[in-house]
C-alpha cells in the first residue's frame, strides 16, 4: 500500500495546535521583517443624512452670525474712537467688513 494512497485523519486538537503555530510563526516573521500585521480596511461610514429646508437656513443664520461677531471683535481690537466719539478703523486693513445679518440672533 502506498503511504500517501489514503487520508490521514488529524484530531481536532492536533488541527488547532497546528493553526496556532503557523499564525504565531506569521506574526514572528512579521516583527522581524518591521511589517505590520494585515488589518481589514475600516468599513466606511455613512453618509449623514441630508439636513431640511428649516435647518439649511439654521445653519446659514448661525455662520452669518459668526462672521458677524468675527468681524466686530477685529475692528473693536484694532479701531480707535476719537474725540466726538467717530470711529477710526484707519489701521484695520486685515478686518473684513462684514454686515449685520438679516436673520433673528440664534441664541
Amino acid at each position: 500500500m502506498n503511504p500517501l494512497s489514503h487520508t490521514v485523519t488529524v484530531p481536532r486538537a492536533l488541527r488547532w495546535l497546528l493553526a496556532l503555530g503557523l499564525a504565531s510563526a506569521t506574526l514572528l516573521a512579521q516583527a522581524q521583517t518591521g511589517n505590520p500585521p494585515s488589518t481589514p480596511p475600516p468599513a466606511p461610514a455613512q453618509p449623514a443624512p441630508a439636513l431640511g429646508v428649516a435647518a439649511q437656513q439654521e445653519a446659514r443664520c448661525k455662520a452669518e452670525w459668526a462672521a458677524y461677531a468675527q468681524s466686530r471683535r477685529c475692528f473693536e481690537a484694532c479701531g480707535s474712537t476719537g474725540r466726538e466719539g467717530a470711529r477710526n478703523n484707519a489701521a484695520c486693513g486685515q478686518c473684513t467688513d462684514t454686515p449685520m445679518p438679516s436673520c433673528s440672533e440664534p441664541r
